[in-house]
């Protein structure tokens, strides 16, 4: 028991037993990871990352490990002032101590935090699809029709009133009822079988159109929802890259171990939204 060294997590500062046979450690409070490295009579732990600018993994530092001993949620309250009613109905202000929790992090924490969840495009709005259109030719030919029948009607009347002594003025309007009425229902006739015929062709019409704001509803969706699917995808690969990031307190970089390259604080954004090389 005497040969058991006790040395300090370098990710979360928690005690750990070195054995003296132990090359590789790991921490029961965070999980990290280290190399045992001896010197003499010295005992040091080491990250199994080295960075890539200065070779070395004695300052080498999982970012996931900063923030979580960089990050503290401090609970607190804040006094809140809410209105209300008496048993008389009269307002009454009261203050109340409402909780809040705070996050406070150190100014590497802050440099070092995750990629954050990208804002979605808006819902694109849809086509509005047309309305179908009132067949105006069979509406005025059966008018038309209607006036022709009436006018017939007055015709007739006059025809038997002109049977039975009837003056010049009765023949007169005989042949005033008589030309409009025929009139009318010949135009009437060829307004009612042109809107009939044409009323296949308007139908079809109609509903190519429909098809037509259908098919483009569906693309615009489509790309909008590609988009989105797009950043959740570009986020997603982001994060996890973040998930593998080392920070090397010696020279300020960021770097994935196996990768063999390195970013400054101020690229991180750019170096994780790189493709991962093959």
């Amino acid at each position: 028991m005497d040969d058991i060294i006790q040395l300090t997590c370098p990710a979360c500062g928690g005690s750990l037993n070195v054995s003296p046979n132990a090359i590789v450690l790991t921490c029961q409070h965070c999980g990290t990871e280290s190399f045992v490295r001896r010197e003499g009579g010295s005992v040091m732990l080491e990250s199994f990352a080295r960075c890539p600018r200065c070779g070395r993994n004695d300052r080498a530092e999982k970012v996931s490990a900063i923030m979580s001993s960089q990050t503290q949620n401090i609970s607190s309250s804040e006094i809140q002032t809410r209105v209300v009613m008496n048993p008389y109905g009269q307002p009454v202000y009261q203050q109340v101590a409402v909780p809040k929790v705070v996050t406070q992090s150190s100014e590497l924490a802050k440099k070092l935090k995750p990629p954050e969840k990208p804002k979605l495009y808006p819902q694109p709005v849809p086509k509005i699809y047309p309305r179908r259109k009132s067949n105006t030719a069979l509406t005025f030919g059966i008018i038309f029709l209607v006036m022709a029948f009436l006018g017939l009607i007055f015709t007739v009347i006059a025809l038997s009133t002109s049977m039975f002594g009837a003056n010049d003025t009765q023949s007169m309007a005989l042949l005033l009822c008589g030309l409009p009425t025929l009139l009318f229902g010949v135009v009437g006739i060829g307004l009612t079988i042109l809107g009939i015929t044409s009323a296949g062709a308007k139908k079809l019409k109609f509903q190519q159109d429909c098809q037509s704001v259908e098919q483009e509803n569906k693309k615009v969706f489509g790309n909008w929802k590609a988009a989105n699917q797009q950043l959740i995808a570009k986020w997603q690969a982001a994060r996890n890259r973040w998930e593998d990031l080392y920070y090397c307190h010696r020279d300020d970089c960021v770097f994935i171990p196996e990768e063999g390259t390195c970013a400054s604080l101020g690229k991180i954004k750019e170096y994780l939204e790189k493709e991962k090389p093959s």
